[in-house]
């Protein structure tokens, strides 16, 4: 048993739910916003770039605290890899909301193509939701990087973490 709480991994799959729940509702919201003469927004370069960055940053954290954590485990704070493993966590769900959401977008305008203002929307949302894959997997990075392994000790735990997988070596 563990002396304390423990954080699990991020189920892939409350990931992906967050990016279709966020899908289906912005899907739905912009076919009402356009039913009542409304018109879809209009992402610029600032959307997916200000993404890609966040994305490159975290993939830059992940890399700087595997070296980190390779040459010396004691070297990282216990409170500083907790907050970079709640940093993984909160990147992937927010890269998978975002992901929803800017997919709805192209979704929505690419109903409009081959309109050149639709062609503007499909593109700098696909490149958003391309941004947005980004950020979830640095985040899952990080995430993982930040894992202890399991205690073998642990009871129900038959099998020790070896490098090789095999009991005793």
């Amino acid at each position: 048993m563990t002396d304390g709480p423990t954080i699990r991994p991020t189920p892939p799959l409350h990931v992906a739910g967050s990016a279709a729940g966020v899908l289906v509702v912005t899907r739905l919201a912009l076919a009402w916003w356009q039913d009542q003469s409304g018109s879809l927004p209009i992402p610029g370069v600032v959307s997916w770039a200000s993404i890609a960055l966040i994305a490159g940053g975290i993939t830059w954290l992940a890399r700087r605290t595997r070296r980190t954590l390779a040459r010396d485990r004691a070297s990282l704070d216990p409170q500083q890899a907790v907050t970079r493993l709640l940093l993984g966590k909160t990147s992937q769900i927010g890269g998978a909301l975002l992901f929803g959401g800017y997919a709805a977008l192209a979704w929505a305008a690419a109903d409009a193509l081959p309109a050149p203002l639709a062609v503007v929307r499909v593109v700098h949302a696909g490149l958003a939701v391309l941004a947005c894959v980004g950020w979830v997997l640095a985040g899952r990075a990080l995430e993982a990087v930040c894992r202890l392994p399991d205690d073998p000790d642990e009871p129900g735990d038959e099998t020790p973490n070896t490098p090789h997988g095999t009991p005793g070596s």
